[in-house]
């Protein structure tokens, strides 16, 4: 039984969100759980300035 992760693929663009915590900027990238299929992926958000 598939679980449909065959038609996944990595997306065209990494994006960073920008989070306001009162006088500080917060850079986050979204990753749902591809680290473990694409380990360099998490590189290009910090590579774009996210920290977590």
């Amino acid at each position: 039984m598939g679980v449909g992760i065959s038609g996944w693929n990595v997306g065209q663009d990494t994006t960073v969100f920008k989070l306001l915590n009162h006088n500080d900027t917060i850079k986050v990238g979204g990753l749902v759980c591809y680290e473990s299929v694409f380990p360099t992926f998490p590189n290009y958000f910090a590579d774009r300035g996210a920290c977590f």
